[in-house]
């Protein structure tokens, strides 16, 4: 008998699927890649390495003790292991916002080196006269995580010969790149970019039509105006420099800038060291 039940209720189940009633599964419809977009304005990475061995183990070290910091603070010897990472003194390069101003070398500084990293690579807002100046020790934590775990590109800095700095150099083509932000009457931080290709689509839907495939680290110039609603549910819109203009899909908001901060590591004393950072203004 219920054998019997089981393979009537089979057969129920494929009469209803052949009739068209009740759910089916459908096949996912086969795509065709869209076009590669070209002739757009894009960055490029400058000197990329991969670390040694030797730097891979002290990355995964700074990463794990930095790690350990919480929101509402660690332990002193938490920070004091990660300071026992760094040089004693470090060497500071420092610019204003604009990605393609040059950088300048600061004086030294005699504070101790997890201080100055935290008033270089922490962005800290202006404080209310008298106000008790919070411990950023923890965000300079997280910054050091991120410059110390992957995924993170590697690569040389002309202020550091032979160390290894976080993450590599984007070059662009500066002149074609402030022409472009011109366009819109902006400058050069005003630029984005992501570092995969992504699909360009003609309405800031799923199924919309494809313009095109973005390549990777291709540059464009978004519109936040009357497109909140959009913005929203996690579409952007984009301009690039060839005239193109779609939709992109970026609900975690990774699209990334031309102002980067960069975190170097060298030998001192026959080990890797933090040695010194470049820092834009923050």
């Amino acid at each position: 008998m219920r054998q019997f039940a089981a393979t009537l209720a089979l057969g129920l189940a494929l009469a209803a699927c052949q009739s068209g009633e009740g759910e089916s599964v459908q096949p996912e419809a086969v795509t065709t890649p869209a076009p590669v977009i070209t002739g757009a304005l894009g960055a490029m990475r400058k000197d990329a390495v991969t670390p040694d061995a030797e730097l891979s183990a002290f990355l995964a070290d700074l990463a794990a003790k930095a790690g350990r910091s919480r929101p509402d603070g660690a332990a002193d010897s938490d920070y004091a292991d990660v300071a026992s990472l760094f040089a004693p003194r470090l060497t500071v390069f420092n610019r204003g916002l604009e990605p393609d101003e040059p950088w300048h070398r600061m004086a030294p500084d005699k504070r101790s080196p997890l201080a100055v990293a935290e008033s270089f690579l922490v962005e800290q807002g202006e404080l209310p006269p008298g106000a008790k100046v919070p411990d950023y020790r923890p965000e300079l934590m997280q910054v050091l995580v991120r410059h110390a775990s992957a995924p993170m590109t590697y690569g040389r800095m002309p202020g550091f010969p032979g160390a290894v700095c976080s993450d590599a150099e984007l070059t662009v083509d500066w002149s074609a790149a402030k022409a472009f932000a011109a366009t819109d009457d902006l400058d050069t931080a005003s630029l984005r970019l992501f570092l995969d290709a992504r699909q360009l689509r003609a309405e800031p839907k799923a199924k919309a039509p494809a313009v095109g495939t973005l390549p990777a680290m291709t540059l464009f110039l978004s519109n936040y105006d009357g497109v909140q609603g959009a913005l929203d549910k996690g579409w952007l819109q984009v301009t690039l420099s060839n005239g193109v203009k779609g939709w992109v899909q970026d609900p975690d908001e990774v699209f990334h800038g031309l102002s980067q901060q960069h975190l170097c590591f060298g030998r001192e004393g026959g080990h890797y060291r933090v040695i010194g950072f470049y820092a834009y203004g923050l």
